[in-house]
């Protein structure tokens, strides 16, 4: 389409993701956009159905010379260079979850950082929330990344009161709580140290 999309939804949503640091004005000099769409059939599941859209726009973006991806499942734009950092080795197995999902970092108390997701949504999926974390930003972000990486591929397999960690001494607990951005949602919510 000639013509950029509407309502400042890219800008908007580049703004504020870590992953894309001057995104918003990056995301309002587009002047043109592709719309991605898959046809019912060509996908079984909504990890295929995601597998699909990637290598679609990933495809887009190299014929357009395309400056980023918008991906509306997850309110996120992606700088051209992550998406393709990311889509380059997916599979089934290698999922690009950062492209797929919005990681919003949160201030916490202190020096304690936070973080959540949105786009679970799309994989039949709570959201993942941390209020706060021990751990810097790039090390919280890998934490969620893989969670929510776990998730996608095993299912909703992660019930109330359950721990998880890397290894089997970290025990992190993982409740089943209304969301720190909407009481109406449920989600995963993490907590560190209990």
């Amino acid at each position: 389409m000639a013509a950029p999309i509407p309502g400042g939804e890219a800008e908007d949503n580049a703004d504020g993701n870590f992953m894309w640091p001057n995104g918003r004005e990056e995301a309002a000099a587009h002047a043109s956009h592709v719309v991605v769409l898959v046809k019912d059939g060509l996908a079984r599941t909504p990890v295929q159905l995601a597998l699909v859209l990637s290598k679609l726009a990933l495809a887009s973006l190299r014929i357009f010379d395309g400056l980023g991806v918008y991906w509306g499942n997850a309110s996120v734009s992606n700088s051209r260079e992550v998406f393709e950092n990311f889509c380059e080795e997916m599979s089934e197995q290698s999922l690009p979850v950062p492209v797929w999902l919005r990681f919003q970092l949160v201030g916490g108390s202190g020096s304690a950082i936070g973080m959540y997701t949105l786009g679970m949504d799309q994989f039949g999926l709570m959201d993942i929330e941390v209020e706060q974390s021990p751990l810097d930003i790039q090390g919280l972000f890998e934490f969620v990344s893989n969670l929510a990486h776990y998730l996608i591929l095993s299912g909703p397999i992660i019930l109330d009161g359950s721990t998880v960690g890397g290894t089997p001494e970290e025990k992190i607990l993982v409740r089943h709580r209304p969301s720190m951005t909407d009481k109406s949602r449920k989600v995963y919510k993490v907590q560190f140290g209990g």
